[in-house]
């Protein structure tokens, strides 16, 4: 199930998977990380079968890929060959992660169940 979908400063595509982590679309064919015979390029959080189910994301203005999932609130930073240690930012559980936008500012903004969580980045 795919439960969300964003682009990052390279134009690739990137999905939020329910079970998976985070996947993004193989199609550029000349990148030296890329595996031809792979549509899609998997990449989970952590063990956490809640960290997994990813429910919205973003990227910052850094590059860093923030993910608001069933297990917490998670960020990596992102090279050529994907997202790096995911670390835990805000840990939750049994509460629904609905929302992630990024304003004008740089401020990341994460809906979860009754909460609006906002994330001031620092240049």
């Amino acid at each position: 199930i795919i439960n969300d979908i964003t682009e990052d400063r390279q134009g690739r595509l990137w999905v939020a998977t329910n079970g998976v982590g985070v996947a993004r679309l193989n199609d550029d064919l000349n990148d030296a990380s890329s595996n031809p015979k792979k549509k899609f390029l998997n990449f989970r959080l952590n063990n956490s079968e809640t960290a997994n189910r990813v429910n919205a994301f973003l990227f910052d203005s850094q590059g860093n890929l923030w993910c608001a999932t069933d297990g917490g609130l998670f960020r990596a930073s992102v090279d050529a060959n994907g997202p790096q240690h995911f670390e835990l930012i805000l840990p939750y559980e049994g509460e629904i992660a609905m929302a992630a936008f990024a304003d004008r500012e740089g401020r990341l903004w994460f809906g979860i169940e009754n909460q609006l969580i906002e994330v001031e980045i620092t240049r």
